[in-house]
């Protein structure tokens, strides 16, 4: 005869096969029937019913079943398991509608109470795992992920079920994807895309995440094409099943996309895009900096460095952001080269990132800035990581003409994709050249909008009347325009002002 211990582990792993297949009709059927046969199981019928609507991605109305069943039980003897139950939901409604921070918090608190283990499978103990690297994923908290996976790995029977096997490699992918470990991630990333389209795992269990890591493994192998497959394949998922902080993510990897072929309008237009998405929430959490974050990097590339400052001062919790910095400075002419050294290099990430700024510090130092760029090769050809040889011309140059006298094959493929970049780059130039404008041509285009004269803007920037007509016609030649109205129309279009 089947003990009450069997039972309970079959019917959770019939359960957990429709919450990641995301069978929301088929849980409900499910709970309305365990109701019938046996009033008093009224609870867990609920609960069936709210992690149906956590799993179809439908958060409001999970939020609104989450504060009935509270009141429902208010008094009820079982009110711990309750509890567990609603919290449980409350994190990933936090998640899905951008409370990321928050999220992640909670489930830390969650999974920090050892009693949970009686009242919630393992599994679903890994799941909230996961969620917390996917969060530290997308607020780039890389530091943290080490952490994330050391727990995983410790909850024993990960390894006894399809889905824990597919949850703690979703978080591995992460980790190995933030540390630079790209080619591996990538590996895995896609074996478990596998395993979700074979088991048919969708909604908040689908491979969402592997998809972005996925897509963000080829951006960094400069397989562009690659990527945007993934990536039109999240958005489109994100989108049906609105998700809103899966889109934006995509969008941000878009933007970065734009961005390195030189088409900043495109990559400005996208960042448009995710901040009308976020106009009309009436709280602006943790969504709002996956905007700021993209819009930093492209004014990065853009070398606007006002601009730039505002949004590092509103960006909290980024790692990169300490790279920014010292970009930021860079830009103003400062001397960064006792900042650059600073900047952590604990990871083949970060030392990558690293090399390659300190050698665009160094640029007119020919061995200094060469002897920095092979320490940036010789970590490219071990993880397959080029992308950023491809945010600064200069660098892209740099390259070709000091690297490529004995290239092997790694460098060689290199050389050619950069040489593919600098052609592409000028060709582009030609018909968008807004990226060109200087810092001071920038600064002088944000006080065209004003009503101020040219002679008072000359006044303001310590410019004579000569220096700033030239300075005008540089602009207007850049821009494409003949006067300033259309250069503040152009300004404007392009997030300038």
């Amino acid at each position: 005869m089947e003990s009450n211990a069997q039972k309970l582990l079959e019917q959770r792993k019939f359960f957990r096969g429709l919450a990641y297949r995301a069978d929301a009709d088929c849980m409900r059927n499910a709970a309305l029937k365990m109701l019938e046969s046996d009033p008093t199981r009224s609870v867990s019928s609920d609960a069936i019913k709210l992690n149906a609507y956590i799993v179809e991605c439908d958060l409001v109305s999970a939020a609104g079943l989450v504060q009935s069943i509270r009141i429902k039980y208010d008094n009820d003897i079982r009110k711990l398991f309750i509890d567990r139950v609603t919290e449980f939901a409350e994190i990933y409604i936090n998640f899905g509608q951008g409370n990321i921070t928050e999220a992640i918090r909670k489930s830390q608190n969650y999974l920090s109470i050892e009693d949970n283990m009686i009242d919630i499978d393992e599994v679903d103990l890994l799941a909230l795992l996961r969620m917390q690297a996917q969060g530290h994923l997308v607020l780039q908290e890389n530091s943290k992920l080490k952490k994330v996976l050391e727990q995983a790995e410790s909850i024993k029977s990960v390894h006894n079920t399809v889905e824990g096997m597919y949850v703690l490699n979703a978080i591995k992918s992460i980790y190995l994807y933030a540390i630079g470990e790209i080619t591996e991630a990538l590996v895995i990333a896609e074996k478990n895309i596998g395993i979700a389209t074979q088991n048919k795992f969708a909604g908040i269990y689908g491979p969402m995440d592997m998809k972005l890591v996925a897509a963000s493994c080829y951006f960094e192998m400069n397989l562009i094409h690659k990527s945007i497959e993934y990536l039109e394949d999240l958005i489109s998922e994100a989108k049906t099943k609105k998700i809103l902080i899966w889109q934006l993510v995509g969008l941000k990897l878009v933007t970065m996309e734009s961005a390195l072929r030189s088409d900043f309008k495109s990559a400005l237009q996208t960042i448009r895009i995710m901040r009308e998405m976020l106009a009309d929430r009436v709280i602006q959490n943790d969504l709002a900096e996956i905007a700021d974050l993209a819009e930093s990097t492209v004014r990065m590339l853009l070398g606007d460095a006002d601009r730039l400052e505002t949004l590092l001062n509103r960006v909290l919790t980024n790692e990169a952001k300490p790279l920014m910095l010292a970009t930021l400075k860079h830009l103003k002419g400062e001397d960064v080269s006792e900042i650059a050294q600073l900047l952590p290099n604990s990871t083949l990430r970060e030392a990558l990132t690293k090399y390659i700024f300190l050698s665009k510090v160094h640029l007119d130092s020919d061995s200094v800035c060469r002897n920095y760029l092979n320490k940036a090769i010789k970590i490219s050809e071990a993880t397959g990581m080029k992308s950023s040889y491809f945010i600064d011309q200069q660098i892209a140059r740099k390259v070709i003409s000091s690297l490529g006298e004995k290239p092997n094959r790694f460098l060689e493929n290199l050389i050619s994709d950069l040489i593919d970049f600098v052609r592409r780059q000028d060709s582009i130039l030609t018909h968008n050249q807004i990226e060109r404008l200087t810092n001071r041509e920038i600064q002088i285009v944000k006080i065209l909008a004003t009503k101020d004269t040219i002679a008072q803007i000359g006044v303001h920037l310590h410019l004579s009347m000569n220096t700033m007509k030239t300075h005008l016609r540089n602009i207007y030649r850049k821009l494409g325009v003949q006067n300033r109205e259309s250069a503040v129309k152009v300004a404007k279009e392009n997030l300038l002002i």
